[in-house]
């Protein structure tokens, strides 16, 4: 009985192992694809990512060499030339372009260059910020308004990198503007603004020297 039942369990699990086999034949294909899919997706990835930084690397290259250029208008036309599909690196091509603009002594291009910086789908809030601040300091250095002023004063966020030099922008206009309108209260409230900027913890030693020498140029004692 015991022999009997040996050779029953043997004949079962042989029975069972051939089954899985046949099962692992008729499935196996599903394995090899998978796996090949698996290697296909992890190939793409390297590749994709081989691609990116290649191509990030030539336009950084392009870009070096196009602001190397001493004329203006060959940087422009350097720049200009770039093609760009990342959204944040044409906002930052933008804005390069702009300052050759300003070298360039031509304001009026330069702002209509920075305004297009607003129309770049993607591209990050901080790009389009900066270049409406760049193109209301050009607005305001051709002609400064109340309207300036207010779209300077909108642009002052807490924590933001821009804001110490926003303000210092948003007090030298102020002042101009009394000065303009004979305003005293105005002028002095934009002297005021300065000297809490001075003794800003965020404002910069570049900053607080073009403070210190707007406020000695303007009669203001040096205790600030």
């Amino acid at each position: 009985m015991t022999n009997s039942e040996s050779f029953i369990a043997e004949v079962s699990s042989e029975v069972r192992s051939d089954r899985l086999f046949k099962q692992f034949k008729k499935w196996a294909w599903v394995v090899v694809v998978l796996g090949l899919i698996m290697l296909g997706y992890s190939a793409y990835r390297e590749y994709s990512s081989y691609v990116k930084v290649t191509k990030a690397k030539a336009i950084g290259d392009q870009i070096t060499q196009a602001l190397e250029s001493e004329e203006p208008t060959e940087a422009i036309a350097a720049l200009d030339s770039i093609t760009i599909d990342n959204p944040n690196v044409k906002a930052l091509v933008k804005l390069q372009i702009a300052a050759q603009y300003s070298r360039d002594n031509n304001p009026e291009q330069a702002i209509t260059t920075l305004k297009e910086v607003s129309l770049i789908n993607g591209a990050d809030q901080h790009y389009k910020d900066l270049a409406l601040f760049k193109t209301l300091v050009l607005e305001g250095n051709i002609e400064p308004s109340e309207k300036i002023v207010s779209d300077l004063n909108g642009l002052i966020v807490a924590g933001s990198p821009f804001t110490p030099i926003i303000r210092e922008t948003k007090s030298y206009f102020d002042y101009s503007l009394g000065e303009t309108q004979a305003q005293y209260d105005r002028q002095q409230e934009a002297i005021d603004s300065l000297k809490e900027l001075y003794n800003y913890a965020e404002t910069s030693e570049n900053q607080k020297f073009r403070i210190q020498q707007f406020l000695l140029s303007i009669g203001e004692s040096e205790s600030f």
